[in-house]
C-alpha cells in the first residue's frame, strides 16, 4: 500500500514478526523494559514514596547502574546496525534532540553549578540513547507497541491489587506510588494504551484490553486525579479529530493544532482583555483557587528570573535542587523555596536554556508531529495512540515540568514518540 504525501513516498512495509522481531532483538523489548522500570520496578523496590523520585536533585546508585548497563547494551546489541546510524543521525528530530543537548553542555560555561549541569546532561543524553537507537534501528515497531502495552496492562493490574489491598490516603488513593496524581498520570497514560489495545487485538485479548480500559477509569476515580481523569476524556476525542481533519481535509496534524491553540490563545486573551477577566477569576471558577494551587506565585518567581536571562537561560539542570546558593533558596518566597520544578515544563525550558532552548524544543514538537501526519491511513491507530500520547505529555506539561527532567514518565513517553515518528522517515518507509 502506497500514499502519496508531498514529495515522499511513505510504503506500508509488515516484517513477519517471526523474522524482524528476531532480528531486531534486545532492541526491540528496550522501550518496554524502560517503561516497566519506571512504573513498576522503580516504585516498588527503588524510590517507594518518593513523589518526585525522577526528577529530585540527588542520584540513586541503582538507577545509574541500570541507566549505565542498559545504554552499554544497547550500543552492544546495535553493532549488527551500524548500517543505519547515518539515517539515524539524518532524522529531523534526532538533529534537533542534538542541538538541544549540545545547548545544554554549552551551558556548563555559564552555569553556576557546572558538575551538577555537567551529571544531568549526561543522563539525558543517555536516556536518548536508550531510546532513539532502539525504535530507529529497529524493523518491528509494532511489537515494539504491544509490549508497552503489556507493560502498562500489568501496572494497572498490579495497582488494581494495591487499591485492594492498600489504605487510601486523605487525598485520594496513591497506588504503588508516592502521590496520587502520580497514580493518576500513569493511568492515564495506561488508559490509551489500553484503548489501543481494544482494537489491535481480538477475541479474549480484546476482551481483556476492554477490562482493563474499566479497570483504569475506576482506578482514575479512587485516585482523586481529577486533572488525569479529565485528560483521559479529552486528549483520546481530541486526537481522534485531528486525525480526522488530517485525512479528510488534507492538513497536516500540526498545522490543524496550531490553528486550535490559535483561537484557544484568541478566545483567552478576548475574555480577559474586553470583559476585563483575569486568571485568578478564570482559575478561582474552573480549579476553585485563584492561584491555580499555588502555581501563578510559582509563575511569577520564575517569570523574574528568566527576564535576568532571556536568551541562554541558567544553565541546563542549575536553577532547581542545585543547593543553598541556589537563587530559589535564596530569593523564593515560601513555599517555593522548597519545590524542585516550576509545575510548568516549558517555564522550566525557559529558565535553564532560555528562548533558545524553547525554541528548539518547540520545533522537535512541530517535527514529531509533522512526521506523525504523514503518515498513510493504514497506521491510523498507531498514529491515533501516538498523537494521544504526545497530546497528554505536553498538556501536563502545562501543569508539571517533565521535558528533559530526568527519567520522569512523561518526557520518556514523548521521547519514544519523538523517536516513533523520526523512525517512520528513516529510509522513506514508514515502519510503524
Amino acid at each position: 500500500m502506497r500514499r502519496q504525501v508531498g514529495t515522499t513516498n511513505y510504503h506500508l512495509t509488515q516484517p513477519t514478526a517471526t523474522t524482524a522481531g528476531a532480528r531486531d532483538g534486545f532492541l526491540g523489548w528496550t522501550p518496554a523494559i524502560i517503561i516497566f522500570y519506571i512504573v513498576v520496578f522503580s516504585p516498588l523496590f527503588i524510590t517507594r514514596g518518593q513523589e518526585e523520585p525522577a526528577t529530585s536533585a540527588s542520584s540513586n546508585t541503582l538507577n545509574q547502574l541500570f541507566w549505565l548497563s542498559l545504554a552499554g547494551v544497547v550500543l552492544i546489541s546495535s553493532r549488527d546496525k551500524l548500517h543505519k546510524f547515518l539515517d539515524i543521525i539524518k532524522q529531523p528530530t534526532v538533529i534537533l534532540l542534538c542541538i538541544y543537548l549540545a545547548l545544554a553542555l554549552a551551558s556548563i560555561m555559564w552555569s553556576p553549578v557546572p558538575a551538577i549541569a555537567f551529571r544531568r546532561t549526561v543522563l539525558q543524553i543517555i536516556l536518548v540513547i536508550c531510546i532513539i537507537i532502539p525504535v530507529a534501528a529497529a524493523e518491528d515497531h509494532q511489537r515494539q507497541i504491544d509490549r508497552i502495552f503489556w507493560v502498562f496492562a500489568a501496572t494497572i493490574w498490579v495497582n488494581l491489587l494495591a487499591v485492594v489491598l492498600l489504605p487510601t490516603s486523605r487525598l485520594g488513593h496513591e497506588g504503588i506510588y508516592g502521590h496520587k496524581n502520580m497514580f493518576g498520570l500513569i493511568v492515564a497514560f495506561a488508559f490509551l494504551f489500553m484503548i489501543y489495545g481494544t482494537f489491535r487485538f481480538k477475541g479474549t485479548l480484546r476482551f481483556f484490553a476492554l477490562t482493563s480500559v474499566v479497570i483504569c477509569i475506576l482506578e482514575l476515580i479512587v485516585s482523586k486525579s481529577k486533572t488525569s481523569l479529565g485528560l483521559s476524556i479529552l486528549i483520546p476525542a481530541i486526537s481522534l479529530s485531528l486525525i480526522a481533519l488530517n485525512y479528510f481535509i488534507g492538513f497536516n496534524i500540526v498545522f490543524i493544532l496550531f490553528f486550535f491553540l490559535f483561537f484557544i490563545v484568541s478566545l483567552y486573551l478576548f475574555v480577559t482583555e474586553v470583559f476585563e477577566v483575569p486568571f485568578s477569576e478564570i482559575s478561582q471558577a474552573v480549579f476553585g483557587d485563584p492561584t491555580f494551587t499555588g502555581r501563578t506565585l510559582i509563575w511569577d518567581f520564575v517569570t523574574d528570573v528568566i527576564n535576568r536571562a532571556p536568551f541562554l537561560g541558567q544553565g541546563f539542570g542549575s536553577f532547581w535542587g542545585i543547593g543553598d546558593n541556589s537563587i530559589v533558596i535564596k530569593e523564593a518566597p515560601g513555599f517555593i523555596a522548597e519545590l524542585l520544578q516550576a509545575h510548568n515544563g516549558y517555564l522550566d525550558v525557559l529558565v535553564e536554556l532560555g528562548v533558545v532552548g524553547l525554541i528548539i524544543v518547540l520545533l522537535l514538537i512541530c517535527s514529531a508531529l509533522f512526521l506523525l501526519g504523514r503518515l498513510p491511513a493504514s497506521h491510523r491507530l498507531n498514529l491515533w495512540l501516538m498523537v494521544s500520547a504526545m497530546l497528554l505529555a505536553l498538556v501536563h506539561n502545562f501543569m508539571e515540568s517533565s521535558l528533559f527532567r530526568g527519567y520522569a514518565l512523561t518526557w520518556i513517553l514523548l521521547l519514544l514518540v519523538i523517536a516513533f515518528a523520526g523512525a517512520s522517515k528513516t529510509g522513506k518507509k514508514s515502519r510503524l
